[in-house]
């Protein structure tokens, strides 16, 4: 491809270019499309089709300008329908097919844009409307999303999920099942939609399927597990060692002294409570340590005022998602062998969340760490307060064990946003731990019992206000007490 190289680094800039777009508003997108030949076409199937309702204009636009970009750039534009998210039951017939049958909740919310023409109880179908588009615009279409499930059917779970990324291990060699990620894939599942994608181009009228064959298919044979599924070499297993509490102390009261002597504050971490502490840690998207950036607060303002959580000025961090959490975390550490009860009431001051993983309230966890960017800190936590989802589904009190997170059934209809208020406590008593949060009117209770806070921390555990992702929340009447002595942990 040596003679047409530069004619595809130019359609790969001008595509990144359209990918950057995912931000502008739907006049941009209309106005950066006005003279693409799919606009028309794709925004009426994709529209009617697409399973992700929200984002099906952002959708129809890329595939519509990418395909007509490349196309001009001289290159050969191929569609892929999107692979299959594993599903426990073998069902492929739903959403994890990228199908969605309509509420009336959507029709009311969408249908004067998105839905016109439709009514509850229709399906939208993804792979279809990609298919349909490429009959359209004579364009080859390369169905992943069939192969996936026939393959997946095939093995079956057990086995189907060895594709599909861990975030977590039991130790540097040993995965850890339970934090499965159930949409994205590994190296191996990498490999395999590869190996799917080339066999099935070779039948397709695209032009490329020669090169496909002759060097490609030719020369490779179908990924196995026993050959292909490796540790990925970027991932690192967090070894735990407990917090040093009078050195982070010390650190956030001198500052951070830089080279030039001059000296980068850290009273977003100050605490002024005895017994308080400050800090950020996990899938922080960055950094957390310097507020500049991150935007991490977990701090006191004035004596028993606490202001927790994240907003940095055009970039939202941190998230609390299925596999991943990241967040400010203001915190009390605490032995295994005492019964407490942490009680607070807060106030949601800023919000500025994009509409998903986000979230803020009380939290009890087995490990605590110094600012740190890894999203592999993913430990056992229960969580007393509001997890925002997406847009329409706020779940209130949640867990996280063995890096899987476990919501609880409470839901609220009421997404918080400024001045929203809530009140929160955790208390644990042996073996059995309470989480309790009262918002919208409602008082919401979650028992756990045996629920393992030890597995890194053998010694203490760590209880305070978290917020994620775009939530600053103030917490005032916060309350510790030690109750007695714990008979377990």
């Amino acid at each position: 491809y040596k003679e047409t190289d530069s004619v595809y680094r130019k359609a790969a800039k001008e595509l990144e270019e359209v990918i950057q777009l995912e931000n502008d508003s739907l006049q941009k997108f209309a106005e950066k499309l006005e003279n693409s030949e799919f606009a028309g076409a794709l925004k009426s199937a994709i529209e009617r089709k697409i399973g992700d309702i929200k984002m099906s204009k952002k959708t129809s636009s890329k595939l519509d300008s990418g395909a007509k970009l490349a196309e001009d750039a001289g290159a050969n534009p191929i569609l892929t329908t999107p692979i299959v998210r594993l599903a426990t039951d073998d069902n492929y017939d739903g959403s994890n097919g990228h199908k969605v049958t309509l509420k009336q909740e959507d029709i009311d919310k969408f249908g004067t844009t998105t839905l016109t023409g439709h009514s509850a109880g229709d399906v939208l179908d993804y792979r279809q409307a990609v298919i349909e588009l490429g009959e359209e615009k004579n364009v080859p279409v390369v169905d992943l999303t069939t192969a996936t499930k026939e393959k997946y059917t095939e093995l079956g779970h057990e086995e189907a999920q060895y594709f599909h990324a861990m975030t977590a291990g039991n130790s540097a060699t040993e995965p850890n099942l339970k934090s499965l990620d159930k949409t994205h894939i590994n190296i191996y599942g990498a490999k395999m939609v590869s190996y799917m994608f080339t066999n099935l181009l070779m039948n397709t009228t695209s032009s490329l399927k020669k090169y496909a064959k002759d060097f490609v298919y030719d020369k490779i044979t179908e990924p196995t597990k026993a050959k292909d599924l490796v540790v990925n070499e970027y991932y690192t297993y967090v070894e735990y060692t407990p917090i040093d509490l009078a050195a982070w102390s010390e650190l956030v009261s001198t500052g951070i002294v830089n080279d030039d002597d001059t000296v980068t504050s850290l009273d977003h971490f100050k605490m002024t409570s005895d017994g308080w502490y400050g800090t950020a840690f996990g899938d922080t998207g960055g950094a957390p340590l310097k507020l500049k950036d991150g935007g991490y607060y977990a701090c006191e303002t004035s004596n028993g005022v606490f202001k927790v959580g994240q907003n940095k000025s055009g970039s939202i961090k941190g998230k609390i998602s299925s596999t991943t959490e990241g967040y400010a975390f203001g915190f009390r550490q605490v032995s295994v062998t005492k019964n407490f009860r942490l009680s607070a009431n807060g106030k949601v001051i800023e919000n500025v969340n994009d509409g998903k993983q986000g979230g803020f309230g009380l939290m009890l966890r087995d490990d605590c760490y110094t600012p740190v960017n890894n999203s592999g800190i993913a430990s056992n936590n229960i969580c007393a307060g509001i997890y925002h989802e997406k847009a329409g589904s706020d779940v209130v009190i949640y867990s996280r064990e063995s890096s899987a997170l476990v919501k609880s059934t409470n839901t609220t209809a009421t997404a918080p946003e400024v001045n929203s208020t809530v009140e929160c406590s955790i208390e644990r008593v042996g073996q059995v731990v309470t989480a309790t949060v009262k918002y919208d009117g409602q008082t919401y209770t979650e028992t756990y019992t045996d629920f393992d806070l030890v597995a890194r921390d053998s010694e203490y555990m760590y209880i305070g206000m978290y917020g994620a992702r775009g939530f600053v929340v103030e917490w005032t009447n916060v309350v510790f007490e030690i109750t007695g002595d714990s008979q377990g942990a």
